[in-house]
């Protein structure tokens, strides 16, 4: 298994959000901030399944609220 770096997250995010790399920080709230939806979540996630070649279980978005949050949930499962 891989690792996922917080850069390669970030890149990840913007590309799936259509936003600028450079306005990511583990701060940004994920819907108010930077306007992700339910559907953009779960395509991040099944993009770092790819990069990670894992399958998560189930994940708990409603608990998700920041970038960094989600970034250490996600590499907590891995």
């Amino acid at each position: 298994m891989s690792e996922l770096s917080f850069e390669q997250f970030k890149k990840i995010v913007a590309e799936q959000l259509g936003i600028d790399k450079a306005r990511l920080a583990e701060t940004s709230h994920l819907t108010d901030d930077l306007g992700a939806d339910s559907i953009a979540m779960v395509n991040i996630v099944a993009e770092v399944e790819a990069l990670l070649d894992e399958e998560f279980d189930e994940v708990p978005f409603e608990d998700i609220e920041t970038l960094g949050q989600a970034y250490k949930l996600l590499t907590e499962q891995g």
